[in-house]
């Protein structure tokens, strides 16, 4: 077989001389898609024409031809054309295989002895084995040239004396050889679980390339790190050297054979009575040899392997990013309990799939388990209490009780039955892995780490999260999640020739790096960076080849900026790593950053990820640690001053996450922050009359003075108020919230980070957020959905309860399945081609008219996009990024990005997203039937909400004829119409509107007010009555709330026009506003799910 590359120049011609001969050709290095030259061959090949047209030469097709395709990126996606012109073969190793090679890497690593001697011992099985079919085969063919009396041939009757004699020489040592084989195998089974320990690491690692191409990892990098962590194991666990000395099988059995004969005379010369008398000392010296101990060789086994299993853990943990590093322990945890049946197939279901986990199990297990629930009494079918136990959280609680009637078939009714006391443990205080159960239930008693988790997920799904990374910590032992690694130690550990890959999305790891050569070299000044672009390939060449002698660190940045050049790349890496030949100089580093992108190049390297501190705790002890040297210096109003800002600082910072609010940028600037926070806080404190009040408005700290959004502008510094003032720098204690304090004596006898980060709780509370509680379980629970849904997406974890439709083809069938079920849910595209009667020619009526129009042409797009999608899921058309993404989007139950585009933003899942939009295409139908304006307007309903407001006023500016410029809308909330038909006709002045929901708070219909609303999300507005006016309207109400009106209740981005509300409602309210800025109680045009 002749082997090419695409990019090799003779690749053409040994394919042309292959095609003719009839010789193989293997192509490796084939990437993402198929040469063009192949391509022609492929196509070829298809039709089984004998000769075709081939660089301007007719080449004929030799019928021994094969074509051999290899690519070394794993999970490649080729293009759909290519699947039916090809056949792949996935050369992934098994897990059982994987089980058996690093048995192997084990044995040899501890017993190299054993180990050889086990492959002595094979190859002689195999050896006898092949001289027995020899003679078989000798025999046969004798037999068969044989003719007439086989008697009269001697050769044949001597081969057959032989044959017998031999093959039971043979035979014997082959026994001997099998029964050696069965003790050696014995013996290595004393490493087989940390061998099975491996090969779960390694099934669990490699599967994390399917949610980032970088996280992809080779096979001998996982035999490199098992081999590092059983070598560092403590030295008495390893075998001593009399042990590692002792001589080999093979040699053993034929100093044996020569002293067999030896052995017997002298045994038989001595009387029996001594022979017996050695056989009981023998026999007890190998009895007393195995026995005593047996507890604690067990016990250091299992520490051996938890020990093992940390040390890879954090070796590999420090390239993921957070949270995909606490996915990562929990794998591991969940891989190893199923493999020895601590974790059963149904309670994993129960936790991935939710509610949907009945879909896994086969019938007859499913009328077993109701059967169990109804000995306990029936519950109803729907939830007792829709507050605290949701309709969808109650069905999961059913459905928990059918799979697992062993431990939750009495839970449905035990709730029903003790429904009060349950709400009472739901209100307590919610800790990481402690199901909040009443304390005299079942379920208080010690449950599996397991069943914890599936309590959680049902009654506390917010949780989820914190609780997975406890039980990591629980399983896996002192497991650091948060803390990250440090660079230098990385560079010294990894050696010269090792590339690092940095990971560090949004951040710049100049200094990171330059930090590191100051640590490691003693200076930063050979450290060179070149940033990749269009024609810097050969530039970046050149400069490894003279770092590579001049002993310099290289930091090549944006790999995926030059896909061209990362063939290149790829082979001086592999240079680097493996010729031993190349001088590389001692001091040489290579580091290398990139987004997310296909290449073999990362499954060389050694990769950390760097990330922005997670929470007020680690980002708050960061900050003062980078000033702690500087404040020691201070004065005591300048170090407090400084501690509080630093408090607000990571405040503000954890509101804008747990918004989902994410500037890179800003984050970029926030890191800067620290540098300079001492020396502004130095400058205007002592110059300034007011000087809180000239921090805030300081655009150096990227507060109010660079908030272009004047909502956010509102709430930091009404949030800085309150967060900072002249009691911090008192004689006492300042409280910021419950568990948040500042201590008198910082500032004055110390200024130790740690005396005001150690007391602090690890889980940031709403209060010291000052947010709404519904906004940071929001938060909790788009984490916990995150968590769900990338473990649904792993591949080596997928449920196998029952048996369902075959692996393949059934995700296609499930998207078929969702695409016919959205396009049959879709309003009709025709329901606008009516005639319209001659109504009001009006600025609102213009408005309504255009809306009409834009849903048509937007009924339109969903059409022909369905389309589009329904062909490619059956596969008869090529998948674009854009199509792709939509389809994801759809299997997932979200609406495709590319409709929001086109259409409006909505944050509501694809089913309650077509109610409501059916009902929008309602609204405008019977609106464009009759031709005259509605008595009440459904302000959700609208494609542009602020062209309806701006409507109002240009048909006020037009009876007023003054500038619509001039013209404001004074709003009333009507709290007796909280429905269309509650009205008579239209109102005399003004518009009315439907179709707003607080957020955070509710109407008081009584009097009049806003109101609290604990643990409620939503809650519908009456209507406003929007009046035009002329000028500014007066405010006779104490307490005025301008409360912001959004499209969704998704918060906006960081930079743009969707940042700004559609507009600003004045709500009365009997507390003053401030409360309501910082709980951003808010207004949206958008129903809840429905």
């Amino acid at each position: 077989a002749q082997i090419t590359k695409p990019s090799s120049w003779k690749a053409r011609e040994k394919l042309v001389l292959c095609l003719q001969d009839g010789c193989p050709l293997v192509v490796e290095d084939v990437r993402g898609e198929v040469p063009a030259f192949l391509n022609v061959v492929l196509l070829r090949r298809r039709e089984e024409e004998k000769a075709f047209l081939f660089m301007d030469k007719s080449v004929s097709v030799h019928q021994d031809f094969q074509l051999f395709m290899s690519t070394p990126i794993a999970h490649t996606q080729f293009q759909p054309a290519t699947y039916t012109v090809v056949s792949v073969v996935n050369f992934t190793v098994p897990l059982q295989g994987l089980d058996e090679h690093f048995l192997s890497v084990a044995v040899r690593t501890q017993d190299p002895v054993l180990e050889q001697e086990r492959r002595e011992v094979l190859q002689n099985v195999t050896k006898g084995q092949r001289s027995v079919d020899a003679w078989s085969t000798k025999i046969l063919s004798l037999l068969s040239e044989s003719e007439g009396n086989i008697l009269d041939f001697s050769d044949l009757i001597e081969s057959l004396c032989e044959f017998r004699v031999t093959t039971e020489q043979i035979q014997q040592r082959m026994k001997e050889d099998t029964e050696r084989l069965a003790e050696l195998e014995e013996l290595r089974n004393r490493w087989r679980p940390l061998a099975r320990r491996g090969a779960l690491l390694c099934t669990v690692l490699s599967s994390f390339a399917d949610i980032d191409p970088m996280y992809d990892v080779s096979l001998d990098y996982i035999t490199e790190l098992l081999q590092n962590a059983i070598q560092g194991d403590a030295g008495d666990r390893r075998p001593s050297a009399a042990a590692s000395s002792r001589p080999s099988y093979a040699s053993a059995r034929s100093s044996e054979e020569s002293s067999m004969h030896e052995s017997h005379e002298s045994s038989s010369e001595r009387p029996p009575e001594e022979q017996s008398g050695e056989a009981e000392v023998s026999a007890h010296s190998e009895g007393s040899a195995s026995s005593p101990g047996l507890e604690d060789e067990e016990s250091a086994a299992a520490e051996r392997l938890q020990h093992l299993t940390r040390q890879i853990f954090a070796t590999v943990s420090r390239g993921l990013r957070r949270d995909h590093r606490c996915v990562l322990g929990f794998l591991v945890c969940v891989h190893s309990e199923r493999d020895v049946g601590r974790v059963a197939e149904a309670q994993w279901s129960c936790l991935l799939k939710g509610p949907r986990a009945l879909e896994d199990i086969s019938e007859s297990v499913r009328a077993l388990g109701i059967a169990e629930v109804a000995k306990t009494g029936v519950p109803p079918a729907e939830t007792p209490d829709t507050f605290y136990f949701p309709q969808t959280l109650w069905d999961f609680i059913g459905v928990m009780a059918i799979m697992l009637p062993g431990v939750f078939a009495a839970l449905p009714a035990h709730i029903q039955q003790h429904l009060d006391a349950w709400k009472w443990a739901l209100q307590e205080e919610p800790v990481p892995l402690e199901p909040a159960v009443p304390p005299n239930s079942p379920w208080a008693k010690p449950l599996d780490p397991f069943d914890k988790l599936l309590l959680i997920r049902a009654l506390q799904p917010a949780m989820l999260p914190a609780s997975v990374g406890r039980m990591v910590q629980t399983m896996l032992g002192d497991v650091v999640l948060t803390e990250q690694a440090n660079l230098a130690e990385v560079v010294q550990e990894c050696g010269h020739r090792q590339p690092i890959l940095l990971l560090q999305p949004g951040l710049d790891p100049v200094a990171q790096v330059r930090a590191a050569a100051e640590e490691v070299l003693g200076t930063s000044e050979h450290v060179e960076f070149l940033c990749l672009g269009d024609g810097q390939g050969q530039r970046a060449t050149k400069l490894l080849q003279n770092s590579l002698t001049l002993g310099r660190w290289t930091v090549i940045q944006n790999l995926h900026e030059a896909v061209d050049w990362l063939p290149t790349l790829e082979q001086l890496v592999n240079a680097i790593c493996s010729n031993t030949k190349l001088k590389v100089h001692p001091k040489f580093q290579l580091f290398l950053t990139s987004a997310s992108v296909a290449t073999p190049i990362v499954r060389s390297c050694v990769k950390l990820v760097h990330e922005e501190p997670a929470g007020i705790r680690s980002h708050l002890r960061d900050l003062l640690t980078s000033v702690q040297p500087e404040l020691e210096s201070s004065s005591r109003s300048v170090a407090r001053a400084v501690a509080a800002l630093s408090v607000f600082h990571c405040v503000r910072r954890e509101r804008g996450l747990n918004r989902g609010v994410s500037d890179p940028a800003g984050t970029q600037r926030q890191f800067g922050f620290a540098c300079q926070l001492l020396r502004v806080v130095e400058e205007h404190w002592e110059s300034s009359v007011q000087p809180w009040r000239a921090l805030v408005e300081l655009p150096g700290l990227a507060y109010t003075g660079e908030l272009e959004d004047l909502v956010a502008a509102r709430g930091v510094a009404t949030l800085f108020a309150r967060f900072l003032n002249d009691e911090v720098t008192s004689d006492g204690d300042y409280v910021f919230a419950k568990g948040y304090i500042l201590p008198a004596a910082f500032g004055s006898s110390t200024v130790d980070p740690d005396l005001v980060v150690g007391p602090m709780p690890t889980m940031d509370s709403a209060e010291i957020l000052a947010v709404h509680s519904y906004n940071l379980q929001t938060a909790q629970l788009d984490q916990a959905a995150n968590m769900i849904r990338l473990l649904l997406s792993m591949r080596p974890l997928q449920v196998t309860v029952a048996p369902a439709r075959p692996a393949v083809g059934a995700r296609t069938q499930d998207l078929l399945e969702v695409l016919a079920r959205v396009a049959g849910e879709l309003p009709p595209v025709d329901v606008f081609q009516i005639t319209r009667p001659t109504g009001q020619d009006g600025a609102v009526s213009a408005f309504l008219l255009a809306e009409c129009n834009r849903c048509e042409a937007f009924l339109t797009f969903l059409r022909e996009s369905m389309e589009k999608l329904q062909a490619q899921g059956q596969g008869l058309g090529a998948r674009d990024a854009e199509s792709a993404e939509s389809l994801a989007s759809l299997l997932a139950g979200k609406v495709p990005q590319h409709w929001i585009d086109n259409g409006y933003p909505t944050a509501l899942p694809v089913a309650s997203w077509l109610v409501h939009l059916k009902r929008r295409v309602e609204f405008l139908r019977v609106w464009y039937s009759k031709g005259v304006d509605p008595p009440c307007h459904d302000i959700s309903h609208y494609f542009s909400p602020l062209g309806f407001l701006l409507a109002v006023r240009r048909a006020a500016s037009r009876r007023t004829a003054v500038s619509v410029d001039e013209v404001t809308l004074v709003h009333q909330v009507e709290s007796l119409i909280s429905d269309p038909a509650d009205l008579l006709g239209s109102p005399a002045e003004g518009v009315l509107t439907l179709g707003c929901f607080l957020q955070g708070a509710r109407w008081d219909i009584h009097t009049h007010r806003l109101e609290f609303a604990p643990g409620e999300a939503f809650s519908a507005l009456p209507a406003i009555r929007f009046v035009p006016m002329v000028g500014a309207a007066p405010n006779t109400n104490i307490y005025t709330y301008s409360c912001p009106l959004y499209r969704t209740c998704r918060r906006p981005g960081p930079r743009g026009a969707a940042r700004q509300p559609v507009s600003m409602i004045d709500l009365n309210t009997v507390v003053p506003p401030e409360v309501w800025i910082l709980e951003e109680v808010s207004l949206v045009c958008e129903p809840p799910e429905i």
